[in-house]
Formats: C-alpha cells, sequence, structure tokens
C-alpha cells in the first residue's frame, strides 16, 4: 500500500525553566495520554510507548534557580486495532473527518518549601496539547497530488469524495 503511510509521528518540543528562588528537581516528565478528536471513525487507537528518539530533559534532573532547559519527544501513533483501515481511500475517508489529536504531558517536580529551606513539597501538573488536522491533511493532500495514481485521494481527504478519472491529474 505505497499509497498510504506507515505511521504518524507526533514531535514535541518541550521547554522547561526554573523561576523559583531555589532549585527543583524534576522526577517525572511523561507523555501520559493520547486522544483523537474524530467526527468519522477513528485513525488512531493510541501512542507509542518508545522512547528511543527523545532528546534531553530525561528526568530526573535538576533546574537550578533561574535555569532553563529544553528536550524533544517523538512518538508514534498506533493503528486503530477496532476498527482497521482496509486501504489508503479508507484512510483518506478517516482523514477527511479528523478535527485534532491531544496530547497531555504529566510532570512532578520536588522544590524546597520556603521560608522552611529543610523541607521539600512535591507539585505536580498535567498539560494537553491540542493539533489541528490541517497540517497532516495538507501533508498526505500535497503527497497524493504529485502521483498521478494517488490523485483521487487528495480529493477523498479534502472531504470532497473520489472525483471522476478524467480529473485525477489536476488539469481539469
Amino acid at each position: 500500500m505505497g499509497d498510504m503511510p506507515t505511521g504518524v509521528t507526533v514531535e514535541l518540543g518541550l521547554f522547561a525553566a526554573n523561576t523559583g528562588a531555589t532549585p527543583t528537581v524534576v522526577e517525572r516528565l511523561v507523555i501520559a495520554d493520547f486522544q483523537e478528536h474524530n467526527a468519522g471513525t477513528p485513525l488512531w487507537s493510541g501512542i507509542s510507548a518508545d522512547t528511543t528518539f527523545d532528546r534531553g530533559l530525561d528526568a530526573p534532573f535538576v533546574l537550578e534557580r533561574d535555569d532553563a532547559d529544553t528536550g524533544r519527544r517523538w512518538r508514534g501513533l498506533e493503528w486503530s486495532t477496532i476498527s482497521p483501515i482496509p486501504d489508503a481511500e479508507e484512510f483518506a475517508r478517516r482523514l477527511a473527518t479528523l478535527q485534532s489529536v491531544s496530547v497531555t504531558l504529566e510532570w512532578t517536580y520536588r522544590r524546597q518549601k520556603l521560608p522552611r529551606v529543610r523541607q521539600r513539597e512535591i507539585v505536580s501538573g498535567t498539560t494537553t496539547i491540542g493539533f489541528d488536522a490541517d497540517d497532516l491533511r495538507a501533508s498526505a493532500v500535497g503527497y497524493w497530488r504529485t502521483i498521478h495514481a494517488y490523485a483521487h485521494l487528495a480529493s477523498v481527504a479534502e472531504g470532497r469524495g473520489p472525483v471522476d478519472a478524467q480529473f485525477h491529474d489536476g488539469r481539469n
């Protein structure tokens, strides 16, 4: 199935900063959840736990006062197993109804509790980052439009349905 992607990867650029008065120990920083927001049948069932390509911000790490650091997380999306995608045209149909995906990060850090600097407090939190589907859809459509045999998939992914074969070359 050369017309269908072998997979989709979410890349997150992370920035951590300590604006407090004392050093902070980040004990945990993980991608905890993935959600697909699709008006139709889902494309994915979850996000890979593979950390092979992660760079920077490997917990635990220390951020000194007024210190900052960056890191990256790459995660592959796992294809839906509840409703498998049999072919590229079905992938294009589902891509047409995809609205967004979101990834939830969870973290825990330890810091000195002021004014008692010998005591520590543990702070936990989460944040959810949403990604609009337009960029992913545009990437797939752009690829399909460059190959005559797959041009009809671009129309399907754009929600226009398959078009007559005479229109596949994009000149009409």
